[in-house]
This record gives C-alpha cells, structure tokens and sequence, in this order.
C-alpha cells in the first residue's frame, strides 16, 4: 500500500519499441530524486545502521539469556520482548540500503533510509518503555542488586536506537534534491 502512496511520481509514456514495431506504454519515473551528501558514502552509512543494530541486537538477547530478575516480569519484558519486531524491521532497511544507488526515488529513500529511521524510532520508544519498567522493578522489587547490570543493559540499547533515530534523520542525511529530467 505504500507504493501506492507515490503514484503520483511515476507517468506512463507511450514510446515507439524499434524492436517489435509498436508502440508500448512504459512507466517513467517524473517525481523528485534524492541523494546522499557529497562527504557520505554508501558503506558508511550502512555502518552507521549495522553497528547499532548488532549492538542493541547483542545487548537485548543477553538481557534475556542471563535471566535477569526484571526478564521475569511482564511490564519489563513484554516491552522488550516487542523490541524485537521493529529490529527485525531494521534488518529490512539495512539491506535496503546495500542496493541503494547514487539517485533515489522518493520510494527507494523510504525503503532504506526512511525505514532505518522509523524502526530504530520504535525500538528505542519499546526499549524506554522496558527501561521504565524496569526502574520500577528497581526500586519496587527485591532484587534490585541483581537488577542494575540489567538496567545498564537497556539503557544502552536505549541510547543505540536514539542515536540512530538521530544519525538518520532524513533533513540531515539528503542534502541534494533535484527534479526529475525528461
């Protein structure tokens, strides 16, 4: 359905095909086209959304394995636990993001660079949940000595994802922005 929402962007032209003697209608893309900044190259930005996302990735699943005491509690671990579908969201605009070329769409802007956007904007609104929960836990649970390397763990992963939600702010990231040549 989103595809549908840049509809607008492509226009059929109806062109003369030397080949077979007809004409055919073929879509030509009219809408606006994106690029990177001069200084930013297409290995490091995807760098710049790979590592944080192995890093919350690591930082979630060893929350969850070494059993920490507020794991165990559902206003602690539902929030995290639903961290995980917006990861793997993630996964889709990184690889996005190794077929980008030098000009985008407005469509291939939002499959990649929009996408890694959004899904570390929701990883870091689950994983703040989970980390208020978990300070809750904290001061309301009994094993609050356990807790703290937890807690460090989710602040951590909290602050991959809003680092990334800012590298990736899509004013700071596309700087050139041109209209689409006949």
């Amino acid at each position: 359905m989103k595809e549908r929402k840049y509809k607008e962007d492509w226009v059929n032209e109806t062109r003369f095909d030397d080949k077979t003697g007809k004409e055919t209608r073929v879509p030509v893309y009219r809408g606006d086209w994106f690029r990177l900044s001069a200084p930013q190259s297409k290995r490091a930005l995807i760098l710049e959304a790979l590592i944080p996302w192995v890093g919350f990735a690591v930082l979630l699943i060893l929350y969850f394995k070494l059993n920490f005491p507020g794991a165990t509690v559902m206003y602690v671990f539902l929030p995290a636990a639903l961290s995980l579908f917006p990861l793997l969201y993630w996964v889709l605009g990184i690889a996005a993001l190794f077929r980008m070329e030098g000009k985008m769409t407005r469509l291939q802007k939002e499959n990649g660079i929009g996408r890694v956007l959004r899904s570390a904007a929701g990883c870091a609104i689950f994983s703040l949940a989970a980390l208020i929960g978990n300070t809750v836990f904290l001061f309301v649970g009994s094993q609050a000595s356990r807790e703290w390397p937890g807690s460090l763990m989710l602040l951590v992963a909290f602050l991959l994802a809003c680092a990334t939600v800012s590298r990736f702010r899509v004013k700071n990231r596309l700087t050139v922005r041109e209209e689409a040549s006949a």
